[in-house]
């Protein structure tokens, strides 16, 4: 993403102070926007247990090693995992299938932003750069292009988020408008929903509600919530998810920034980009799922401005360590988490900034780049079960961004570096030793 003076993902460091914050209660209803803010800490809080249980890893004898522990706090369960039941060898693996967009004449993509699945299993990419959304078929053949620039009917100009109903209608956020455009099969425009907001990561639920992840939500109706709910007339309906509130609009929006994903009931899944937190609510907008998993770094407690080199020019740049960058339900309704194994060196982001004049305009932009074919051991998936236990990583060995799962199909958009889509099928692994 591009702006003035806000990386994506820098690299971070350890602070020991928590920034005073307010918290809202997490909402109980899906269709009420409303809570009272309370006094808390970064870390979850909650009531006395009511449930505890743990679990052991598949060693053998007495001294297998505990994995995980499950109680339940204010109806929700909280599971904290210290180790993966797989132990050290995943039972299931990602074989590469093919890269798509990688400067192929037709299918090649500039700062893509999104990719979704069709109702018929196509793969659609936002090639937000071209102004256009691609439609790729299961045997990576491109089967149509829609869209141009322009803020007309079935026009793109800033488009950040895409997402295909069962009927092949396409959802997506454009900041040029403050809302969500509707485009037919076809990508012909029918409709706008004005919902006043620039929108991020978003899912579309069976009652036609769009479920939209902040914090950039917070520029338009004000809500209590850290994810919104819109209609299909684009009225903000209701809202549910505990919202940290900060006086620092850096803290503010990254210790609140999600990644969102839908389960086949309805629910949502949101996984916190700096926050060692996965969570999971169900149709009626309450929590009922909390998890976590061992990482090898410390999180962030604040955010620490510090001076950084671009181009000719020096600028204070936000940073803090990031944990997971997006989300996928499997088939199985297992959780795929893309996690960061270690933190990216500044120069590793891949970050665009736009340097804006006193009057507004642009003048320039600069993009952190070190090759064109990225490589990297940064970054792995984290499976958990349905129940939230830690089950494994999956390494991959290069960015990554959204995540979308079809059938034994997974891919990855990489939007900075190689701006491709990676296709990967899943495949059971015989486990070793």
């Amino acid at each position: 993403m591009e702006g003035r003076a806000s990386p994506e993902h820098q690299r971070g460091s350890t602070s020991l102070t928590r920034p005073s914050m307010r918290r809202r209660h997490a909402a109980r209803n899906l269709w009420a926007v409303a809570g009272p803010l309370v006094a808390l800490a970064i870390a979850c809080t909650g009531n006395t247990a009511q449930e505890e249980s743990s679990g052991r890893d598949s060693g053998s004898g007495s001294e297998a090693a505990e994995t995980y522990t499950m109680e339940t706090m204010d109806g929700a369960t909280v599971v904290r995992n210290s180790a993966p039941l797989w132990g050290g060898s995943p039972h299931l693996r990602l074989d590469p299938v093919r890269v798509l967009g990688c400067g192929e004449d037709d299918l090649a993509l500039y700062r893509p932003a999104d990719i979704a699945i069709g109702p018929v299993s196509d793969l659609y990419v936002l090639d937000a750069g071209n102004h256009r959304i691609l439609q790729i078929d299961a045997q990576g053949s491109l089967v149509a292009s829609f869209g141009e620039s322009g803020q007309g009917p079935g026009e793109l100009q800033q488009v950040t988020g895409l997402v295909i109903d069962d009927a092949g209608r396409m959802y997506v956020a454009d900041e040029a408008i403050r809302g969500v455009k509707v485009l037919t099969p076809a990508g012909e425009g029918v409709r706008t929903l004005a919902t006043g907001t620039t929108v991020g990561r978003m899912v579309l639920l069976s009652s036609d509600n769009l479920a939209i992840a902040g914090p950039e939500l917070f520029n338009g109706p004000q809500t209590e919530n850290l994810i919104a709910l819109f209609s299909s007339d684009g009225d903000l309906v209701g809202g549910f998810g505990e919202l940290l509130l900060f006086e620092d609009w850096d803290a503010y929006r990254f210790f609140n920034r999600i990644s969102i994903a839908a389960g086949k009931d309805d629910e949502v899944f949101v996984a916190y980009s700096t926050r060692n937190k996965i969570e999971k609510y169900d149709a009626a907008g309450d929590l009922v799922l909390r998890f976590d998993r061992p990482l090898k770094y410390e999180i962030s407690q604040e955010v620490r401005q510090v001076a950084r080199r671009v181009g000719s020019r020096t600028m204070e740049l936000p940073e803090l360590n990031f944990v997971s960058e997006s989300i996928a339900i499997d088939a199985a309704g297992r959780i795929w988490v893309l996690s960061y194994d270690r933190q990216l060196s500044f120069e590793e982001t891949g970050l665009t900034i736009t340097f804006m004049s006193e009057s507004g305009s642009v003048e320039s932009r600069e993009t952190l780049k070190v090759a064109e074919r990225t490589a990297t051991d940064a970054f792995s998936f984290h499976l958990f079960d349905p129940a939230g236990r830690f089950l494994g990583q999956i390494p991959i060995d290069h960015h990554g961004g959204p995540v979308e799962i079809v059938d034994d199909r997974l891919y990855i958009l990489e939007p900075r570096h190689d701006m491709c889509v990676y296709e990967y099928r899943i495949v059971t692994a015989e486990p070793v030793g």
